[in-house]
């Protein structure tokens, strides 16, 4: 098979592409390209379907989460193990278990830490680092340095191509609320700003995540000093809490009303909501909260009824209550007592008010210290990872001047191999192209010899039909000698058009052996019987084959087989449909081949038959073949057994 110049070229180009995409190295590759595959993309389907799998089989999740940990253990696969563990801390996380989500996300918080191309992880822990450790009440400042870093991450571009725009506004109304209890009221302030304007996005589809982030931005304006701007957004909640009822969410907002009554100095009103609110998730809170109120509006009873409940509290939690709400009791408390108890009790709540100050104030400088030490730790652990990346990137560039040698040295030798394997292709050319052209310049003399002998027919038998019919006009006999001439006449435009042409269609080649077999029968006067036997539908059937072909052994069969024997001839012609070629046989009953004495010509007629039967072979790919033998049995006579490959028009 021959190659164009285009395909070599083609070819070339694209080994010489080959050569200059370079191998990544482990640097290079992104951290999705690190992770196993079968383990991402089931920690992919359990997050996409975390609460399904929660209530379906969270036995299930944990347990195989669990073995693909100790699977990819970090020393060997780090990637994966810290995908598996991060999808851990958030299942366990989901599934309120703090403590453990909280170990899962700080082992895998250096990796992420330092692998800062696939931010989702690295959000991961940092927001459950910081709201585990909220709600465990540890360090807050720490916790809120956290909070404040998945916050600030989930404010970069394109962030919501990553994360939903409820789960970004999550994050940050989360980062708010942490900064607001380490009285960082401008910072709180601007995380509740953007979560409120990313959840306005949603106001349609998730109304309910739309007013959580309402309320904490109406919190933050309030712990800013911001009542005016905060009023605004009071009106717009009131407006969709009258809309949208739903008992959880009225139940913050009556928190949060209270709390503008409160910072606006409407006791009244605060104390309205107070009565309102569902105080079940923290008795204690409302006990003292009631506590101040009655207090400031004069309502003594009221007020002492309340500081028994908060006392009786205190007196029964089996676990210490915060330190924070214990100095808002005692301050309420010195208050009442100021205006309404006795001197001695008064003394008492402020010495215990004042202890509680000290112990807090020394708590909160230790916790402040600690803090900045925990910031100063990461800072400086910022500090070696931007070392190290540093050090990274020197290292990459040596790399890439050893990568880009090497390519020089690739480059040179395909371009050398592709130099040698074209002068092989092209001497191949060469080659092929000669040894096509002595196949043509073959198969033009056989088909010069193949078209010579179907232009030609036995001279013999040409002067005999004339001799036929000049005796059949002789003898008056006009309606045979019409017949015998219609016939002639026949056969001979078949054989004329046929010589020009490589295949004809079958029932032309019949009608044309049909002809020549009669006139045949007609000039030996009935001197053998023939038949020919077509598989059913043939006439319909839309195929060609090569012309001729069947000819030339029937009169083998008439002058060798019929001619010069005593007993009737007979011959016998059966023609079936095989698929993709013909199976043809021609029966004479004669004295066989050994009796036989072909002329060069009859020889050369077989022999050609031959080889247009392997070329229409190698056209179609169908079998062909040629088989000629005596008759088994008592039966006299020879069988021509021929496969003739067909083509479908």
């Amino acid at each position: 098979m021959l190659i164009p110049n285009r395909i070599l070229i083609f070819l070339l180009i694209l080994l010489c592409f080959a050569a200059c995409k370079q191998k990544e190295h482990l640097y290079n590759k992104t951290f999705r390209e690190l992770t196993d595959k079968s383990v991402l993309q089931l920690c992919d389907s359990i997050s996409n379907n975390r609460d399904s799998m929660l209530k379906k089989a969270p036995g299930w999740v944990k347990d195989t989460l669990r073995r693909l940990s100790t699977d990819f253990p970090y020393t060997e696969d780090s990637a994966t193990h810290a995908m598996v563990c991060n999808t851990l801390s958030r299942f366990y996380f989901i599934s309120k278990i703090p403590d453990t989500a909280l170990a899962y996300a700080q082992e895998v918080q250096p990796y992420f830490e330092s692998h800062t191309d696939f931010l989702r992880p690295l959000l991961d822990c940092y927001k459950i680092i910081g709201a585990t450790m909220m709600d465990l009440r540890m360090d807050i400042f720490k916790a809120n340095y956290y909070c404040s870093k998945a916050a600030a991450i989930s404010l970069l571009p394109e962030m919501d191509t990553i994360l939903t725009i409820s789960d970004l506004s999550a994050i940050l109304s989360n980062a708010s609320a942490t900064n607001q209890v380490c009285q960082l009221n401008e910072q709180s302030l601007r995380f509740a700003k953007a979560s409120y304007l990313l959840a306005e996005k949603e106001v349609k589809e998730k109304p309910l995540d739309y007013e959580g982030s309402l309320q904490r931005y109406f919190m933050s304006l309030l712990a800013s000093g911001q009542y005016d701007t905060a009023k605004t957004y009071f009106d717009i909640e009131e407006k969709m809490r009258a809309v949208n009822p739903d008992e959880e969410l009225d139940n913050t907002w009556f928190n949060c009303k209270t709390n503008y009554f409160y910072c606006t100095k409407q006791y009244d009103s605060c104390l309205k909501y107070v009565l309102k609110t569902d105080w079940a998730f923290d008795p204690f809170q409302g006990a003292y909260t009631k506590l101040e109120l009655y207090t400031i509006l004069h309502q003594p009873a009221e007020a002492a009824k309340n500081l028994r409940v908060a006392e009786q509290i205190l007196k029964d939690s089996p676990d210490p209550l915060p330190e924070d709400e214990l100095k808002d009791f005692l301050h309420h408390k010195t208050r009442y007592e100021t205006l309404y108890g006795n001197d001695k009790e008064t003394e008492r709540s402020f010495l215990a008010y004042d202890s509680l100050l000290e112990d807090l104030g020394n708590s909160d400088r230790s916790k402040m210290l600690s803090s900045i030490e925990s910031e100063y730790n990461l800072a400086d652990k910022q500090e070696n990872i931007d070392r190290l990346s540093n050090v990274n990137e020197a290292a990459k560039q040596k790399i890439r001047e050893k990568n880009n040698l090497l390519i020089v040295t690739i480059l040179g030798i395909l371009l050398f191999a592709v130099t040698v394997i074209v002068l092989l292709l092209l001497a191949r050319q060469r080659k092929l192209r000669t040894e096509k052209q002595l196949l043509e310049a073959r198969n033009n003399k056989t088909e010069l010899e193949q078209r010579l002998l179907r232009t030609q027919m036995e001279p013999h038998f040409i002067f005999n039909s004339l001799s036929v019919m000049q005796n059949l006009i002789h003898n008056h006999e006009n309606a045979k000698a019409i017949l015998y001439l219609q016939q002639f006449a026949g056969l001979l435009r078949a054989s004329l058009e046929n010589s020009r042409e490589n295949y004809v269609p079958l029932h032309d080649e019949i009608e044309a052996l049909r002809n020549y077999i009669s006139l045949q029968a007609m000039r030996f006067e009935d001197a053998f019987d023939y038949s020919i036997q077509l598989y059913e539908g043939y006439e319909q059937d839309n195929i060609i084959i090569p012309p001729m072909l069947l000819q030339p052994f029937v009169e083998n069969a008439i002058y060798h087989g019929i001619r010069g024997v005593r007993h009737k001839g007979s011959i016998d012609i059966h023609i079936s449909r095989q698929e993709g070629s013909l199976y043809c046989t021609i029966t004479d009953n004669g004295p066989g081949l050994q009796e036989k004495a072909a002329t060069s010509r009859k020889s050369l007629a077989v022999r050609i038959a031959r080889e247009r039967l392997e070329i229409a072979s190698k056209e179609t790919g169908h079998t062909a073949s040629v088989s000629v033998q005596n008759r088994q049995g008592e039966t006299t006579g020879v069988v021509v057994e021929l496969m003739i490959p067909y083509k479908r028009i």
